[in-house]
């Protein structure tokens, strides 16, 4: 089911809501060119969830949550450009979790907390 699409050329999208049985589920997506994409939910059957993503060109990048499979799960994450990193959690299957990271370009790395194993 679909409700609600617009599209301005190649230029402007946006998309307020898709569903296509159990494999996906898209809520609230707006692009301006490749520059602007801004993504409220996006669920591809067990593989894949986004929630809240906003990216502007290569400048910045923000994730609230993303899931992908049992593998990797990240929560509050922030890029700006290739120098400044900001991540609040962090899991990879059973093996690594980080708590609290910070990373200014390659020299500077703030470290709140990290578990190795289950």
């Amino acid at each position: 089911s679909l409700r609600t699409f617009s599209r301005l050329g190649a230029a402007v999208s946006m998309l307020d809501f898709l569903h296509l049985g159990s494999s996906m589920s898209l809520r609230s997506f707006a692009r301006l060119g490749a520059t602007i994409s801004v993504l409220d939910y996006l669920h591809l059957g067990s593989t894949l969830s986004l929630r809240s993503y906003t990216r502007l060109g290569a400048a910045l990048s923000v994730i609230d949550y993303a899931h992908l499979g049992a593998s990797l799960s990240i929560r509050s994450f922030c890029r700006l450009g290739a120098t400044v990193s900001v991540l609040d959690f962090l899991r990879l299957g059973s093996s690594l979790s980080l708590r609290s990271l910070a990373r200014l370009g390659s020299s500077f790395s703030l470290y709140g907390g990290g578990r190795i194993g289950s």
